[in-house]
């Protein structure tokens, strides 16, 4: 959608994500301490192989870096947001 705003034809655009978790959160696991181990990813890289023919390097980072600060996603990822837990059981 940016590329588009721009006037910029892409030929190819490429969005790799990926995180690191400890498995032992994930199985409700605790530290020696007996602290919870963090179940959560402990980082997230985001690869993005985009090219377009005939547009300079600089203006395709700058507008992959334009689109990255206003990802909700992205925005959600980086700053704590709470998260609300509802559990409903319906009966027979």
């Amino acid at each position: 959608m940016g590329a588009a705003a721009q006037g910029i034809k892409l030929a190819s655009l490429e969005v790799t994500a990926t995180s690191r978790s400890d498995l032992r959160g994930l199985l409700n696991m605790k530290h020696a301490d007996g602290t919870r181990v963090y179940a959560g990813p402990r980082d997230v890289e985001l690869v993005v192989r985009i090219r377009a023919p005939g547009v300079e390097p600089a203006r395709l980072r700058a507008m992959v870096e334009e689109r990255y600060r206003c990802s909700p996603i992205s925005s959600a990822v980086a700053s704590a947001m709470p998260v609300d837990l509802s559990i409903v059981i319906d009966g027979d």
